[in-house]
């Protein structure tokens, strides 16, 4: 009986390092997703002329156009996939 315990902790203990793995990970990609999108945008942004994605000049004006033009969710777009992503390769890995 006594030996059961320090089982049952340290299943405990892994279960909570699992689940704070996964809200860091979660923190990690609300915080930096925007970014990436912007990132993105201008990896895209070849500069031909007859293309439908606008021309972008810069960081701060890849944000200017976003905003102004699509509001703020275009900042969190596709950042579901990436919740779902996190929360299990931080879970596994940490």
């Amino acid at each position: 009986i006594m030996a059961a315990r320090p089982t049952d902790r340290n299943s405990e203990r892994v279960g909570w390092k699992t689940s704070l793995a996964g809200i860091a990970g979660n923190i990690s990609t609300l915080v930096f997703h925007p970014l990436e999108n912007i990132k993105l945008r201008l990896q895209i942004n070849d500069g031909m002329k007859n293309n439908h994605i606008p021309q972008y000049r810069g960081v701060l004006h890849t944000v200017k156009l976003m905003y102004t033009t699509e509001g703020v969710p275009s900042f969190f777009r596709g950042m579901y996939i990436n919740f779902l992503g996190s929360t299990l390769a931080n879970g596994i890995f940490f």
